[in-house]
């Protein structure tokens, strides 16, 4: 029998791990992986938003896997060198459509750094 849950829109979680834990946690996305999620955007021209993500905004170091106005589902990758952080390259591509508000999508991307 299935029983009836509510969901709270607009739920989130938010870590904070230690600087160590992000570069073990960004070496193992940024070598390859796939990131999915099912998303209602309540929002979606409110700005970039993040849906998954190990990302440094200071130095565009990282993974993220996010929304944007205009472009729907993006896609940014990001990796400083460790001995020079601040010439970090992030590069996005992005689904090119917008987002409809209170719809349903699953959103996924996958990187593979040797393509």
């Amino acid at each position: 029998k299935t029983k009836a849950k509510s969901l709270a829109m607009g739920s989130y979680v938010v870590t904070n791990p230690s600087r160590q834990q992000q570069l073990k946690i960004r070496d193992s996305l940024v070598g390859g992986c796939t990131l999915v999620a099912t998303i209602c955007p309540t929002l979606p021209d409110e700005g970039q938003q993040a849906i998954i993500s190990c990302w440094d905004d200071d130095s565009k170091d990282g993974i993220m896997l996010g929304i944007a106005p205009g472009k729907g589902a993006t896609l940014t990758v990001g990796v400083a060198p460790r001995a020079q952080p601040q010439r970090a390259k992030a590069t996005s591509v992005s689904v090119g459509r917008s987002l409809k508000k209170h719809v349903w999508y699953v959103v996924w991307a996958t990187f593979d750094p040797e393509k």
